[in-house]
């Protein structure tokens, strides 16, 4: 059973799975909590954007945020952000730059505009991750509940 009311207050989601499963998983966010809220989807394979050339990333990524920003109800799915944001890839840093001013506007967007805009990321490493990124996701599925020491620590 998905509680929606904790997606509905959320427009950045990421989930730390394979794609299979990720995907399985926004599929039940978007139909059983968001569905009235939501009216185009757009799915996007983040290594797929990867260029060799200089810019060409950071310009396939524009292109997809300008099409996304211009949406009023929307989600837009990245699978596999590590493919644009992982922490130490030097070749990322100016796609990763890129990805936080279109995430920034994102927000804006739904702030200021009244737009409902909603960003769902997967990845199978939260610690690939650059830190900058993550923070834009206040909700990482699966909840972190803690290691089993932890909770023991907890229980004493």
């Amino acid at each position: 059973h998905i509680a929606c009311d904790e997606y509905r207050g959320n427009d950045f989601v990421l989930i730390l799975a394979d794609y299979g499963k990720a995907k399985e998983e926004i599929k039940k966010i978007i139909c059983n909590c968001l569905r009235e809220s939501i009216h185009k989807v757009i799915e996007v394979m983040a290594p797929r954007l990867r260029s060799r050339w200089f810019g060409e990333t950071e310009e396939r990524l524009r292109e997809i945020m300008e099409k996304f920003l211009k949406l009023d109800r929307a989600a837009l799915i990245i699978y596999s952000i590590e493919a644009l944001a992982h922490r130490e890839d030097e070749n990322l840093v100016g796609v990763r730059a890129e990805l936080t001013y279109y995430l920034d506007e994102v927000r804006e967007a739904n702030e200021r505009r009244g737009k409902q805009l909603r960003i769902f990321a997967t990845a199978t490493d939260r610690g690939s991750l650059d830190s900058a990124i993550i923070s834009y996701f206040p909700k990482i599925l699966p909840e972190d509940r803690g290691t089993p020491s932890s909770k023991h620590e907890q229980s004493t």
